[in-house]
Order: C-alpha cells, then structure tokens, then sequence
C-alpha cells in the first residue's frame, strides 16, 4: 500500500463563501485513492451549498488514471453548486499527466498557494 496523506483545512478570512484547502502528500494509487476520496466526498457531502476548494498537491508525487477521475468529478460536483476548485503547487511530473490528459484544460492550476488563494478570493 502507497502512503498518502489528506488534510483538510478551512481558510480563514475567505468571505462569505466556505472555503478548504484539502493538501494531499504521497501517492494516490489503486491501493489508496478509493479510501482517501472518502474524506473529500464527505467534506461536499457536509457543505452541501457553494463552496471553494484548494487542491494543493504540492507534495503529491503520484496519481493514477483512477484519482484523475476523482479530480474531474470533485470539480464537477463543486462546479454545478456555484463553487470553484482549483489545483494548487503540483509537481512536475504530476502537472505532465495532469496537462496530458487535458485536465488543465478545465481547472486551474496555479505554482503557489498564495496564488490560489487570491484566485479564489476574486
């Protein structure tokens, strides 16, 4: 099993608007990413209304074709309640797969938090 790590923290100061950063660490690979998309299912599931996400992935080293699906239907849900999500910090290798595969295409992707930050808050 691949190590991972998902935290979630609300941002202080965000507005009106609910807003997290969820930072996942490690690997997100078929021996995890079901378990650990549990966490963030939840969150949307408990939030319900508008809400804005930061993804920061900065110290993600690994994801596979599974948790890119993930990625796109988190984006989808947050989306269609009128919230944003948007990727924060990813790694060379991760932002290759995530440019391949389009995914760029549809969220943005900013190098650091605090650009993320001041995205969301606009």
């Amino acid at each position: 099993m691949s190590d991972v790590q998902v935290n979630i923290s609300p941002i202080e100061g965000a507005g009106a608007d609910k807003a997290y950063i969820i930072a996942i660490s490690g690997q997100l690979d078929e021996t995890n990413v079901d378990e650990q998309s549990k966490q963030i299912y939840d969150l949307l599931e408990k939030e319900g209304a508008k809400i804005n996400i930061i993804l920061d992935i900065s110290e993600l080293t690994y994801m596979n074709s599974k948790s890119i699906g993930y990625l796109t239907d988190w984006y989808t849900k947050v989306n269609e309640a009128g919230g944003k999500l948007v990727v924060s910090g990813a790694q060379d290798s991760v932002l290759d797969v995530l440019t391949v595969v389009g995914i760029t295409n549809l969220i943005q992707h900013y190098p650091k938090l605090d650009e993320a930050k001041q995205a969301l808050s606009a």
